[in-house]
């Protein structure tokens, strides 16, 4: 009986480990998908789907050209191809036809038909690796390995160029303070005139100096593009950014920690026309994790979906603590904005999608957002921070030294009527192993998926993803 749940754990690993993880292919020497066999872009834009759906590329061939031949792709010089990732530990490898592999991945120039390059925290924040052609190259494919499918991005747009949306062209705010829709239902943007003018015309809009626009954002992983008309052109200033009248190329503009904090992105005209603006929304925020695999989260202005994210970034909640020994809630599906959490992954950055809303109950959590102020022990209660103890991810309690809880982070409160210890452990060391080395490291020990869940077959025990036995 324990060799046949033996080799019944072995097929189940082999079996669910693979849709722990996503692999989507451009295949051009095999035409995998079929539809990449008709792909051509030449000074322009687009995206080009892979074999996973949800999956696919973007494409900028506004100076270059991606055209699919029988066997191979052109890639010419200029060209930049966008490869989803998601966290830090996926990876992206790129084949040539041999020979003819004339461009960076990631930044780097490939040195061979073959290049692998894994995801660095700042793509993950980005969204993608770039792939750049430095010279006319040939690809035979591009393989991406991802933790999960990514999430959908969402391109929201003030254009006058196109008359986009067509209300956009009548648009007059002049000594006072207005807002003009997009092409997005649910998304505007504030403009502040009071001492200016913006006033929409058939293929640009009047910017004049002293004129502000408020563009929303809810993540640093948020990106305004400004594009201004050539005509009059004195300058803009985005954000924090010096004025910038030396050139009428397209500015790009990523979100940072304090816009999001007051939520907007600031453009201010010094005069001149405006053709396009652009926000494109990642609908997802960075997640970090560190050496121990634990980490406290949270997000300010976004709900959170984790529901395709088990076996990869495991959720909780934190509800309340039976001696020296948290009790955790799983979270498998949404939870609201501002909720502080308790993540575990194997160390790395992972892009947490957004949720559109959540009706997830969170009242009972302990968890406390962090907001980057500091916080002492308190009066008729207990606070803890995520420590280190013996080599393991702790909660310490807050004594005589107030500790910094960043934004994005998140501490623990408990009620002080009852005694609370000075240290709590995640993880129940009393209930057989603690981490997953320790099982890894044994004679025989086999990992394995069920309904989502990793667990370990070590001598006919199975234990949880926390080393935890299952009963």
């Amino acid at each position: 009986m324990r060799k046949f749940l033996f080799v019944f754990a072995i097929a189940l690993a082999i079996g669910t480990q693979l849709s722990a993880t996503v692999t989507a292919s451009w295949d051009w020497q095999h035409s995998v998908p079929a539809s990449i066999s008709s792909v051509t872009y030449q000074n322009t834009t687009g995206s080009v789907l892979s074999n996973v759906s949800g999956v696919s590329m973007f494409v900028d061939a506004s100076s270059g050209k991606l055209y699919s031949r029988s066997g191979d792709a052109q890639f010419g010089a200029g060209t930049k191809l966008r490869i989803p990732v998601v966290s830090t530990n996926d990876i992206v490898e790129v084949t040539s036809y041999p020979g003819y592999h004339y461009y960076t991945v990631g930044g780097v120039a490939a040195s061979a038909d073959v290049t692998e390059h894994t995801a660095t925290p700042a793509e993950v924040v980005q969204g993608y690796v770039e792939i750049v052609a430095t010279s006319e190259s040939y690809l035979y494919k591009i393989v991406a390995t991802l933790a999960y499918v990514p999430t959908t991005k969402t391109t929201i747009k003030w254009d006058w160029e196109t008359g986009t949306p067509a209300s956009i062209t009548s648009i007059h705010i002049e000594g006072t303070t207005g807002s003009v829709n997009s092409d997005t239902d649910g998304f505007s943007m504030d403009v502040d005139a009071t001492n200016g003018k913006l006033k929409g015309n058939s293929g640009n809009a009047q910017f004049n100096s002293g004129t502000k626009l408020q563009i929303h954002v809810t993540s640093i992983t948020d990106v305004v593009t400004y594009k201004p008309h050539s005509y009059d052109y004195a300058g803009v200033k985005i954000g924090n950014d010096d004025y910038d009248n030396s050139s009428t190329a397209t500015k790009i503009h990523k979100a940072t920690a304090a816009e999001v904090a007051q939520g907007y992105v600031e453009i201010t005209s010094k005069g001149g026309y405006i053709l396009t603006i652009t926000l494109e929304k990642g609908n997802y925020t960075p997640a970090a994790i560190g050496a121990y695999e634990w980490a406290t989260f949270s997000d300010a202005h976004n709900a959170l979906d984790f529901t395709n994210l088990a076996g990869v970034v495991e959720a909780y909640t934190i509800t309340d603590h039976e001696g020296a020994t948290i009790t955790k809630s799983d979270i498998n599906a949404t939870v609201p904005a501002n909720t502080g959490l308790l993540l575990n992954a194997a160390e790395g950055t992972y892009a947490i999608p957004f949720a559109s809303s959540s009706s997830t109950d969170v009242s009972l959590n302990k968890l406390v957002p962090g907001t980057g102020a500091s916080v002492d022990a308190g009066t008729g209660v207990s606070r803890f921070v995520l420590s280190v103890a013996n080599g393991k991810a702790v909660f310490k309690k807050i004594e005589s030294t107030a500790a910094t809880v960043g934004v994005g982070k998140a501490y623990l409160e408990f009620d002080g009527s009852a005694p609370a210890p000075s240290i709590i452990r995640i993880v129940d060391e009393e209930n057989g192993a603690t981490n997953i080395d320790a099982i890894d490291a044994t004679e025989e020990a086999v990992k394995f998926f069920q309904n989502g869940k990793l667990y370990i077959l070590r001598a006919g025990v199975v234990y949880d993803a926390l080393g935890r036995m299952v009963k």
